[in-house]
């Protein structure tokens, strides 16, 4: 528990009445220094007695997914369930670990004191792949005078595991299209052009000059 500003401008307040009474000798000014005091610690009771309520707030979380891919979004439906005592404020945040991206900031809501179940939607989308654990929830308390505030880490935690993401389908060429190339592995049976010749012979006039091996001959020479 956290005192806060408010609080210490009531102590400052108490202090300066207790020295202008010991300055002045006036007994009415340490009476009203008493009666500060009294109220303080009063309202210090008061906030104990709240946030150790709010500590037993009881959460739930049902996420429609628990097995995504990097980029899914999936939403955890965050269920509070307790009587929540009356205090300023009580803001709850559902902690989220990095590499989670909360969408449209679903991760936090202020809830009202005196209602007994209160139910949001928390939308998350993973950046990267791994296991990650969504919660607990954060509850921040304010008491109702504003003098303490209180932070408590309540509820389970959701764990998700995220794969990396890669297409849904995947199409080489169309169905029933062939795809011929010009070499390839296997030897044809036809003759005509290609990279190894079949058999040599003598040239004879009229063949063609880009079919002449000349190797042949250079090495008769």
């Amino acid at each position: 528990m956290r005192a806060t500003s408010r609080f210490w401008s009531h102590a400052a307040v108490g202090g300066a009445l207790a020295g202008l009474a010991i300055l002045f000798h006036a007994p009415l000014l340490l009476v009203g220094t008493g009666g500060l005091g009294a109220y303080l610690i009063a309202r210090q009771y008061a906030a104990y007695r709240a946030f150790a309520q709010a500590a037993d707030t009881q959460i739930s979380f049902d996420s429609a997914q628990t097995h995504l891919r990097v980029e899914q979004q999936t939403s955890i439906l965050v269920v509070v369930v307790r009587d929540l005592p009356a205090m300023g404020t009580l803001d709850l945040t559902v902690s989220t670990p990095p590499g989670i991206t909360v969408v449209d900031d679903s991760d936090h809501v202020l809830l009202q004191s005196g209602i007994p179940f209160r139910e949001f939607t928390l939308v998350v989308e993973p950046q990267v792949a791994g296991e990650f654990e969504i919660g607990p929830a954060v509850l921040e308390l304010e008491d109702s005078s504003g003098l303490f505030t209180e932070t408590l880490a309540v509820g389970p935690s959701e764990q998700i595991r995220v794969d990396p993401s890669r297409p849904d389908d995947i199409h080489v060429g169309q169905a029933g299209t062939s795809v011929s190339g010009a070499y390839g592995d296997h030897a044809a049976d036809r003759r005509g052009g290609g990279i190894e010749p079949r058999e040599l012979r003598e040239y004879l006039p009229g063949d063609p000059a880009g079919q002449i091996d000349w190797r042949p001959p250079a090495l008769s020479w």
